[in-house]
């Protein structure tokens, strides 16, 4: 997969769940019910349309019939912006799920906009240390911490 071609909320879902390691679909128990819109006649139904919910979280999604609505869903949470908030990118940091992190700043000459590198070590894992380079230090802690879970992403 790319980086460049993924939207940030498909970026952030990426390190929620590889990274942070939480669930990628939610456990719920997903209900479907009929939804009848009246129309502007006493007695007669408009339309009508099935919306799916979930027992666990706030999914909701709105069907043409039954065999429309999704089986399985991900988890319907407010997911950090870990790509593009550095206080989110530094949970990533503080989660303890690497050996060590270091970030660090490169400034190749003064007319050049500087360059962050994230270095990872996951020692538990005997792997080497993981390093990406980036425009920014959120992410630089992406994408190194995707690289140390062994995801690959190309930039």
């Amino acid at each position: 997969m790319k980086w460049s071609e993924m939207s940030t909320e498909e970026r952030d879902r990426l390190v929620y769940t590889k990274v942070m390691g939480n669930p990628e679909i939610c456990k719920g128990k997903t209900t479907i019910r009929k939804c009848d819109t009246p129309s502007r006649k006493i007695g007669e139904i408009a339309f009508s349309y099935w919306v799916a919910t979930c027992d666990s979280c706030k999914w909701e999604k709105t069907c043409g019939s039954p065999d429309d609505a999704p089986k399985e869903h991900a988890p319907w949470v407010d997911i950090p912006s870990y790509s593009t908030d550095m206080n989110a990118a530094w949970q990533i940091v503080e989660a303890g799920k690497f050996h060590s992190v270091e970030l660090e700043c490169y400034l190749p000459d003064i007319t050049e906009p500087a360059l962050y590198r994230c270095f990872i070590l996951v020692v538990a894992e005997g792997q080497p240390y993981k390093q990406y380079a980036s425009k920014t230090a959120q992410e630089a802690i992406c994408l190194a911490s995707l690289k140390a879970r062994g995801v690959r992403v190309e930039p």
